[in-house]
């Protein structure tokens, strides 16, 4: 977890809300490396004492920021998903979501799917166990996931693929192949599913 000082992430503080949100940022726009706790703190206008009241240091900070942005995708991808009355057209759904996303916010997506790998180990653990939510997730959906404690293979391995590529397409600056894919991924991710 997080070493985060306080509760405020938990009560929603707004100081705590605006650093998770800049080093995010910071990291999609500069690179997580290239991010300090004095550019978090410029990009929202607080103070390094501010900033120290409610984070041990930028790792922290950015794992923190990585699980609540997380969980905001995993909310939106997972209505997605069963929002339609087939698989398909939910996994259709779900990967035009995160197309979307990535196309209109690529420095978050650049955030969640690249710099996290950077971020240490806080923030590589919170990616890990987003990408299990997910598989889970696929699983429910399949009618798999009442029977295991765990993702099956197969989920962790579409969940893995799909991020892969929507990875590559973010380290080329191909955003405009993610909506295009979409069609045919959601084939193939349906496919591998049945």
């Amino acid at each position: 977890m997080p070493q985060v000082v306080g509760n405020e992430i938990e009560s929603g503080s707004g100081y705590a809300i605006a650093f998770m949100g800049a080093a995010l940022r910071c990291a999609g726009e500069v690179g997580y490396g290239s991010v300090s706790i004095e550019r978090i703190c410029a990009r929202c206008d607080r103070t390094r004492r501010e900033f120290g009241r409610r984070f041990r240091g930028k790792q922290d900070c950015f794992a923190a920021a990585y699980a609540r942005e997380g969980e905001r995708v995993q909310e939106r991808l997972s209505e997605a998903l069963r929002q339609e009355g087939n698989r398909r057209a939910g996994v259709q759904d779900a990967l035009s979501e995160a197309a979307t996303a990535a196309v209109r916010d690529p420095a978050m997506a650049r955030a969640l799917l690249l710099e996290v790998h950077v971020s240490g180990p806080s923030g590589t653990r919170q990616r890990q166990e987003l990408l299990d939510r997910l598989a889970e997730e696929l699983d429910h959906v399949r009618g798999v996931g009442r029977r295991r404690s765990e993702p099956t293979t197969t989920s962790i391995f579409v969940v893995g693929a799909v991020e892969g590529l929507f990875a590559g397409a973010l380290a080329r600056g191909d955003l405009n192949s993610l909506n295009a894919m979409v069609p045919e991924l959601a084939e193939l991710v349906d496919t591998a599913l049945s």
